[in-house]
């Protein structure tokens, strides 16, 4: 790392939303991502994450409340119904939000407080229309509000957030900085069905989260005095320009909508290599973008589970996936250190596997394999516990089962901080990974939501765990080409 900015990147290190919490005094350097000023956005996924999951298992049940008779014993054809409109609002929501992605980058490129307080209105009307769809019972206004949540998905929040966690001084700290918000984001996983249940009714539920969401603006806009990373910012010895040039460009042209939302993808068209890594991603948010929907209507058509017991589901996964990921980030490198292993050593990625000339970029930055080989277990573990979802037969093995694939849910944080280590641009990789993502989520309901439909059954989750284990091999063949 350079001994001291120069004079020209001086104040854009002191300004607040780029400081990496790197302090310099001439010819030492000490870096902690804890004592960053980057560090103090970590409250806001824990407190997006509180709102947002008060609403989830509410949501799926405004779905019943429509379709059933009596939602607590649908009836064989209402099950169809009730499954269909499931799957069909998710996939309009996904799709809505993919469409919006590349402005959303752009966005994030001027000023990143307007993306996170654009997704926080839009979020908060989402509610709004889902709450209003009980007292009209309408569909078309439930669609509304999910189209919203659409543009406000929680892969839009992540995007957010890692594009400012991605400016961090090293891969090690933004590997920490990622992992953590993830873990916030779990922990208000956890918390917001245990809230929601003390209120008398799942309308409450909708009226206190939207209040939260307008809430957290205030915050947003006070801990993150500049919101324009505009000029440059450190990647260890490597300085990258990040100016309005590097932000994804709308051509003047009849396609330039179009362009707009592929813009993202140019990345891998850079680097084709890196493309595997991607549909890592994409296959994995095919089944995570729509796995919860699969284990709730799944334990309420089964199991006759409600909005309770699945808010009680929910908590657990959460609490059992933010465990995972605090030992994989603290616990297990301290006995690494203990026992002599090296878990933070770099997996070279050659300059030809990400599509560059190693003399056009002689200080790109090294992925972890501790990353590399806790994203590949994370996959490994999930498929396994998919496939046991599919032989479970009591409604306490549902939570069992549950329990064994939230262990798979960290993977995304894993995978992300791997990727974007090796980018002289991180933000580009975030943002090419997003698009990943929430494409795989568009998918999502399209193929799960319609074969649980057709078979309200447990084979879905063979289906579920062979998509898995197309993401495990893309993620462990792209990182050795």
């Amino acid at each position: 790392m350079a001994s001291s900015p120069t004079e020209d990147t001086a104040p854009l290190l002191r300004t607040r939303l780029l400081a990496d919490g790197t302090q310099h005094d001439g010819n030492s350097t000490r870096y902690s991502p804890l004592s960053t000023e980057l560090a103090r956005v970590l409250p806001v996924p824990l407190l997006c994450s509180v709102a947002l999951h008060m609403t989830v298992a509410p949501t799926i049940w405004v779905y019943a409340y429509l379709f059933c008779e009596h939602p607590e014993q649908c009836r064989d054809e209402e099950k169809r119904q009730y499954a269909s409109s499931v799957a069909t609002a998710t996939a309009v929501a996904n799709a809505a939000g993919l469409l919006t992605l590349g402005y959303l980058a752009r966005l994030v490129h001027w000023d990143a407080r307007a993306g996170l307080m654009a997704w926080l209105l839009c979020r908060g009307l989402g509610v709004l229309g889902l709450a209003m769809s009980i007292y009209l019972r309408s569909f078309p206004c439930a669609l509304g509000g999910q189209i919203l949540q659409g543009l406000a998905s929680d892969n839009l929040l992540h995007f957010n957030l890692n594009s400012i966690y991605a400016r961090a001084s090293s891969a090690e700290a933004v590997s920490v900085l990622m992992g953590l918000s993830l873990a916030f984001y779990m922990a208000g996983m956890a918390i917001g069905p245990a809230i929601a249940g003390f209120f008398p009714s799942f309308e409450w539920t909708f009226i206190v989260a939207t209040t939260l969401f307008g809430a957290i603006i205030p915050y947003i806009w006070t801990v993150m005095s500049s919101g324009n990373p505009k000029n440059t910012h450190n990647v260890g010895k490597y300085q990258s320009p990040a100016n309005p040039e590097s932000a994804p460009e709308v051509p003047s042209s009849k396609y330039k909508y179009l362009a707009a939302v592929l813009a993202p993808a140019g990345l891998f068209y850079e680097r084709p290599r890196s493309l595997l890594q991607g549909l890592s991603l994409f296959f994995y948010n095919m089944v995570q973008g729509y796995l919860f929907n699969l284990i709730f209507v799944f334990a309420s058509v089964q199991f006759s589970f409600t909005s309770k017991e699945n808010g009680l589901l929910l908590s657990l996964i959460a609490i059992v996936a933010a465990s995972y990921l605090l030992v994989s980030l603290f616990i297990i490198p301290r006995l690494a250190l203990y026992f002599g292993w090296s878990f933070t050593k770099s997996a070279t990625i050659r300059p030809s596997a990400m599509g560059e000339n190693s003399s056009n970029n002689p200080t790109m930055r090294q992925g972890r394999s501790w990353d590399l080989g806790a994203g590949a277990v994370s996959i490994l573990i999930q498929t396994v516990a998919v496939a046991t979802l599919s032989q479970v037969r009591q409604p306490s093995l549902v939570y069992l089962g549950a329990s064994l694939t939230a262990l798979g849910l960290a993977a995304p944080s894993f995978i992300k901080s791997y990727f974007v280590a090796s980018l002289p641009d991180p933000t580009q990789g975030v943002a090419a990974l997003a698009l990943m993502e929430t494409s795989g989520g568009l998918i999502s309901p399209l193929v799960l939501g319609a074969w649980q439909a057709q078979h309200p059954g447990s084979s879905v989750f063979y289906l579920a765990s062979g998509i898995l284990g197309t993401s495990l091999f893309c993620l462990v063949i792209g990182a050795f080409l």
